[in-house]
């Protein structure tokens, strides 16, 4: 990889923002539905719309970063997320309105949400192929070391003071904003790609069959990876009887998972094709999540959350990776911001089938949404695989082999 320097300060900001993102955002479900009385089904519907919404961020960041550079696409997107947060703090702190809180929120998403598809590119402009895979899972080893550290005390700062646990998720952004804006060096992409966007190159995207088909299965596995946050807070809460601090520390057990797994992981993922890999994430994924349904115990949902971090663990790095092997390089953030556009869209009906399954299958058989999770889960699972054999060696994550120059001197014939 050429600059390691940049791409560890990019990891360690993303320790940072995803510590103060995992310390307030499993939890504003169960402070809107418990302290202010909120039913399941709307603020099942509002998170879906500020994620649906987000997804056209995900086209518009890819794009942009193409033209301006990545670097300014991530301050921008990290400003608009702790602009939101604060005004989340300060309505928790009032007891304002509650659609206040969720059009904050809703706010925060959209403009958050320009930053994965830069820093995917970002990660691709400066990573041979062969390498992503690796790049992409200490990424998300950085990212689950904040996802450890910040649901356990989060857990403990909600049953104390919701104000307060805002407002360090805001402080956290700062901190992650001024790390990428002194110590993270841009991409020259945007120095290099000369020709106008606009968008309605969109279309050449789509035009990409492997591509579109790549993405359709995003989507699918998409609903299933959207229950971590939301589905699975209300469901340990209002089903299971888990406490505030119960699910923060099942969190925390999730990231700790991931760090602890990750690089291992990849390492034998590189022995596989990559379509392979995220088959088989899938089927961990429905795994974990039926397990999860049925998790009366602390024990058993501890279980639940080991087997589908699995799923995490191969899923999150493996679509990274197709996504960026599959796009041609001077377009590498439009394609990204596509791909992420299927995922946003399917994180968005995700959160809507979670909640609404909780609340009208729950109450006639407490299991019913996660048969359904592993069902969804199943068709990607299914599509991954067949999409493995339309796809070329180097795409599928193979290394090109490179001759030394000894191989390649002819021996001699003999007579």
């Amino acid at each position: 990889m050429r600059n390691k320097r940049s791409f560890s300060f990019l990891i360690f900001s993303q320790v940072i923002m995803a510590a103060g993102f995992a310390l307030s955002l499993p939890f504003i479900a169960i402070y809107l539905n418990a302290k202010r009385g909120m039913p399941m089904p709307l603020i099942g519907l509002f998170f879906s719309a500020s994620v649906f919404f987000a997804s056209f961020s995900q086209i518009m960041g890819g794009e942009i970063s193409d033209r301006i550079g990545r670097k300014k696409v991530m301050i921008f997107a990290l400003v608009g997320r702790a602009v939101s947060v604060l005004c989340i703090s300060f309505l928790t702190f009032v007891e304002g309105n509650v659609y206040f809180i969720l059009l904050a929120h809703m706010a925060g998403v959209f403009l958050g949400a320009f930053f994965a598809p830069a820093a995917d590119a970002w990660i691709a402009d400066f990573t041979p192929s062969a390498e992503r895979v690796k790049a992409y899972g200490l990424m998300r080893i950085g990212i689950n070391l904040g996802w450890a550290i910040g649901p356990a005390f989060g857990g403990m700062l909600a049953m104390k003071s919701y104000p307060k646990m805002f407002f360090i998720t805001f402080l956290a952004t700062v901190l992650c904003f001024l790390v990428i804006l002194f110590f993270v060096e841009d991409s020259d992409i945007a120095l290099r790609n000369t020709e106008h966007i606009a968008v309605k190159d969109v279309r050449l995207v789509l035009k990409n069959r492997k591509f579109i088909h790549f993405s359709i299965y995003v989507f699918f596995i998409a609903i299933v990876m959207s229950q971590l946050i939301i589905s699975n807070s209300l469901y340990a809460t209002d089903c299971l009887g888990f406490t505030e601090a119960d699910v923060g520390i099942l969190f925390s057990i999730n990231g700790v998972i991931v760090i602890s797994m990750q690089y291992t992981v990849v390492k034998m993922m590189e022995r596989f094709r990559l379509s392979s890999a995220l088959a088989l994430g899938s089927v961990f994924y429905g795994l974990g999540y039926f397990i999860f349904g049925y998790s009366i115990y602390f024990k058993l949902a501890v279980l639940a959350v080991s087997i589908f971090s699995l799923g995490e663990i191969i899923i999150a790095p493996g679509i990274q990776t197709l996504a960026a092997n599959l796009a041609p390089e001077r377009h590498k953030g439009r394609f990204l911001g596509v791909m992420g556009l299927f995922r946003h869209t399917g994180h968005s009906a995700g959160i809507l089938i979670g909640t609404n399954a909780i609340y009208i299958l729950s109450p006639l058989f407490q299991a019913a949404p996660w048969y359904l999770i592993a069902f969804i889960s199943s068709i990607a699972a299914l599509g991954f695989y067949r999409l493995g054999t339309k796809l070329s060696y180097t795409e599928n994550g193979g290394r090109i082999r490179v001759l030394t120059p000894i191989e390649n001197i002819k021996k001699p014939q003999t007579v």
